[in-house]
C-alpha cells in the first residue's frame, strides 16, 4: 500500500548542530555475562596503546563533488561487477543468514554457495563459537563457499551482556553502562580506555575472520523500562553521542566494521522488539532533540553500518510500519534527509516477532524496496534461499526495480572492497591481510 509522505525539512544543518552542540570528542588510546535469543537486537586481546589525540570535529560533506579526471579502481571494479553479475548474485549479497551449528553441513554449504549469499551472522547461541582455533576453521569453510566476493562475516560483540563471540579465552569488553558510567567521572579518560578497548575487541575479532560488529548500541535509553539492560550509554544523548563517534575512531583500520544501532532509536519503548512491535507515539520534535543525535554523529563521523530496528515512530512514518520496512524512515529520512550513504542492515527480519504478521520472503521484499541494503535472515540457510528467489521473481516480474538493486549492492559491494572482500583480495589497501587471513 502506499506509505504517507511526510514533510522533509533539510537535515545538513540539523545534523552540524548536534554534532557542534557535542564537541569534539577527545580519544588517547592504546563483566556480567549473559545469552539471548540469536538476533541483533539482544543480545582480545594484545595490548595496544594509543598516542593521545583529539578527535577534531569534521563537516558534512559538500553537496557536490568537483568535477575530477581520476579513475578509482576500486569503484571502477565495483561497477564492472553491477554490470555484469547476473541478477541471482546480485540479490544473493543482499541477505545474511545464519549456520546452526559449529561447522557447515552440505545442505549449508550449498545454500551459501548456489544463492551467492552475502554474509552469516556468527554466534555462540547458535553454537558457532567453540574455540578460537575451531572458529577460524569455520570462517575460513564459510569463505571458502563465497568464490569471487567474499562473505561478511558479522557478530554482536556489545560488551559482557550481548557478546556472541565468546570463547574461553577471549575477553569481552565491558557493557556500555559500565562506560557511561566511567564517562560521568572523567569524559576524556573513559573515551580513551573506551576506543584502546574497543581495539583490542576489533583485534580478536579479526583474528577469527569477523569483519562486522554489530555494535555499538546508541539507543538513548530514555524509557527507563530496563528493556535494554547494560548495552546502552544512558539516557543522555550527549553522552551516546561522544561514544558513537568513539566507536568509529576505535575501528578505523582494524578490518572489522561497527554498526550503529538500531535506528531510528530503541530507547523510547517499554517493549521488546523480540515478542512485540513497539509502537512509538513520540513528538517528531523531542525524537529529534533526543534520539537522533547519536546516529546524526555516527553519520557525520562516516559509521560505515547503520542498523535499522523494527520499531514503528507514529510521527517519523503515521502508516506504523516498522522503521526495517519503511520507505518513509529508510529512504526519506535516513537516506534523503539525513544524507546517510553508507550500509543499511535489518535487525533480524527471521525470528523477531515484531515483524510476524507479514510473510516471511514479503518482509526481505518490503525491506529492500525500502531502501535497506542486507536483510538479516537469522532463522536459517533455507529460509535466507527462500528469500533470495523471492528476490529474484520480484525483480524478473518488475516489483522490485534492478536499479534498486544496483543501488543496494554498489553500497555492499563499497563495504566489502574496504574489507579486502572483492576478488579474492585477501587483503587491505594497505597491504594488511584480510581479518582471518594469516600474514
Amino acid at each position: 500500500m502506499d506509505t504517507p509522505a511526510l514533510p522533509r525539512p533539510r537535515f545538513g544543518a540539523l545534523v552540524l548542530l548536534f554534532v557542534l552542540a557535542v564537541g569534539a570528542v577527545p580519544a588517547c588510546g592504546s563483566s556480567e555475562s549473559g545469552t539471548a535469543p540469536t538476533t541483533s537486537l539482544e543480545p582480545t586481546t594484545a595490548p595496544a596503546t594509543l598516542a593521545p589525540s583529539t578527535l577534531a570535529p569534521t563537516t558534512l560533506p559538500p553537496t557536490s563533488l568537483p568535477p575530477t579526471t581520476t579513475i578509482d579502481p576500486a569503484n571502477a571494479r565495483i561497477d564492472e561487477l553491477i554490470a555484469t553479475l547476473p541478477l541471482d548474485e546480485k540479490v544473493g549479497q543482499l541477505i545474511m543468514t545464519v549456520v546452526l551449528e559449529g561447522s557447515l553441513s552440505d545442505a549449508d554449504r550449498l545454500a551459501l554457495s548456489e544463492a551467492h549469499l552475502g554474509g552469516v551472522f556468527f554466534t555462540s547461541t547458535n553454537r558457532n563459537v567453540v574455540s578460537v582455533e575451531q572458529s577460524q576453521a569455520f570462517i575460513a569453510d564459510l569463505q571458502s563457499t563465497a568464490g569471487r566476493i567474499g562473505h561478511l562475516i558479522a557478530t554482536d560483540q556489545e560488551g559482557r551482556l550481548v557478546g556472541r563471540y565468546d570463547p574461553p579465552s577471549v575477553e569481552l569488553p565491558q557493557n556500555a553502562s559500565a562506560w557511561a558510567a566511567a564517562y560521568a567521572d572523567d569524559p576524556e579518560a573513559a573515551l580513551a580506555g573506551y576506543i584502546a578497548e574497543q581495539q583490542r575487541a576489533a583485534a580478536d575479532l579479526c583474528t577469527a575472520g569477523i569483519n562486522v560488529n554489530f555494535a555499538p548500541d546508541v539507543d538513548v535509553d530514555t524509557s527507563g523500562s530496563g528493556v535494554l539492560r547494560n548495552r546502552t550509554f544512558g539516557a543522555d544523548p550527549s553522552t551516546t553521542t561522544a561514544f558513537a563517534r568513539a566507536a568509529v575512531e576505535a575501528y578505523r583500520d582494524t578490518g572489522v566494521a561497527p554498526t550503529a544501532k538500531h535506528f531510528p532509536g530503541h530507547g523510547a519503548t517499554a517493549a521488546d522488539s523480540h515478542q512485540t512491535l513497539p509502537v512509538i507515539e513520540l513528538p517528531r520534535a523531542e525524537w529529534e532533540a533526543t534520539h537522533l543525535p547519536p546516529f546524526a554523529a555516527a553519520i557525520e563521523a562516516d559509521m560505515p553500518i547503520i542498523m535499522v530496528g523494527h520499531l514503528a515512530y507514529l510521527d517519523l512514518d503515521p502508516s506504523g510500519r516498522p522503521a526495517s520496512l519503511s520507505p518513509v524512515i529508510i529512504t526519506e529520512l535516513l537516506r534523503d534527509e539525513l544524507g546517510y550513504d553508507g550500509v543499511v542492515v535489518t535487525d533480524d527480519l527471521g525470528t523477531m516477532r515484531a515483524v510476524r504478521d507479514v510473510p516471511a520472503d514479503e518482509r526481505v521484499m518490503q525491506t529492500i524496496e525500502a531502501g535497506a541494503d542486507i536483510a538479516l535472515v537469522a532463522s536459517g540457510t533455507d529460509d535466507a534461499v527462500s528469500a533470495a528467489n523471492a528476490l529474484v521473481a520480484a525483480a524478473s516480474d518488475g516489483r522490485l526495480s534492478e536499479q534498486d538493486i544496483d543501488n543496494a549492492l554498489r553500497r555492499v559491494l563499497h563495504l566489502k572492497t574496504t574489507l579486502g572482500l572483492v576478488d579474492g583480495a585477501l587483503e587491505l589497501a594497505d597491504g594488511t591481510p584480510t581479518c582471518g587471513v594469516a600474514e
